[in-house]
C-alpha cells in the first residue's frame, strides 16, 4: 500500500498543534496592546502631573507670604502660615504683581485661582487626584528659617480598572527670595 498525502489523524495533530499556536500567539499579542495601553496612560499621567507641578513650583519658588490651611478660603490678605500637619490648601503672594495664588483640590482636579476669581484646573480631567497636601515650613511670621513648601500627589490615571494606574509624586520647594 503506496498511498500519498496524509492521513486523517496526521491532519488533525497538525491542525491541534497550529491552533494551539495560534491562540498563544493571539494571548501575547493581546497582552502586548493592554500593556500598550498602560504604558500610554502613565506617559500621559507623567506629562501632565510633571507640567502641573513645574507650573506649581516655579511660581511658588518665586513668590512669598506662603498660606497654608483654611480650606477653601479664597481670602488676599491672608497671613504667612506653617502647616506641618499639612493641607489641602495653599496660597501665596506673587513677587511680580502682588496677586494671590490659591492651589487646591476640587473634586479630583488640581485648581489654581489667582486673586480669588477664575478658578481653572490645571491637572488633565483623565487624571483622578485623591489626595493633594501642602507641608510648609519656614513661613511663619518671625521664622528665621528659609520658607519651604512640600507638595504631595497621589492618585491614578486610567479610564478601565484594568489600565488604571495609581501614582504618588512629592516635592520639595524652597523661596528662592526670602523676606
Amino acid at each position: 500500500m503506496n498511498n500519498k498525502g496524509f492521513s486523517l489523524v496526521e491532519i488533525l495533530v497538525s491542525i491541534a498543534i497550529f491552533s494551539v499556536v495560534m491562540v498563544t500567539a493571539a494571548g501575547a499579542l493581546l497582552t502586548t496592546i493592554d500593556a500598550n495601553h498602560k504604558a500610554q496612560a502613565i506617559q500621559s499621567v507623567m506629562n501632565n502631573l510633571n507640567f502641573a507641578l513645574e507650573s506649581m513650583s516655579r511660581a511658588i519658588r518665586v513668590g512669598d507670604t506662603y498660606h497654608c490651611g483654611d480650606s477653601g478660603s479664597l481670602v488676599s490678605n491672608q497671613v504667612p502660615s506653617d502647616c506641618a500637619g499639612g493641607s489641602d490648601f495653599f496660597s501665596f503672594r506673587r513677587s511680580n504683581d502682588n496677586k494671590t495664588v490659591y492651589y487646591y483640590l476640587s473634586g479630583s482636579q488640581i485648581v489654581r485661582a489667582i486673586d480669588a476669581a477664575g478658578a481653572l484646573a490645571i491637572s488633565a480631567p483623565e487624571i483622578m487626584i485623591e489626595n493633594l497636601k501642602f507641608y510648609v515650613q519656614g513661613a511663619s511670621l518671625g521664622s528665621q528659617a528659609q520658607p519651604r513648601v512640600t507638595i504631595v500627589i497621589q492618585g491614578y490615571a486610567g479610564a478601565t480598572e484594568k489600565i488604571k494606574t495609581p501614582f504618588n509624586l512629592q516635592t520639595t520647594l524652597s523661596q528662592r527670595m526670602p523676606k
